[in-house]
């Protein structure tokens, strides 16, 4: 399992976060994929999310 911590950014009403290239690769990886969205599940505010999407 990948960690990392990121500051939650907005453009327009969606939410969004950068994440680091080693742990890019390693969801593309894991998924099978090269690029598209995936789904995830990340913490926010100490609370487990599973709506999130990476792409």
């Amino acid at each position: 399992m990948n960690k990392f911590s990121a500051s939650i950014e907005i453009i327009g009403i969606n939410p969004y976060v950068f994440v680091p290239d080693s742990v890019l690769k390693d969801l593309f990886r894991e998924a099978g994929k090269n690029k598209g969205s995936i789904p995830i599940r990340g913490m926010i505010n100490n609370s487990m999310r599973s709506v999130l999407e990476l792409r």
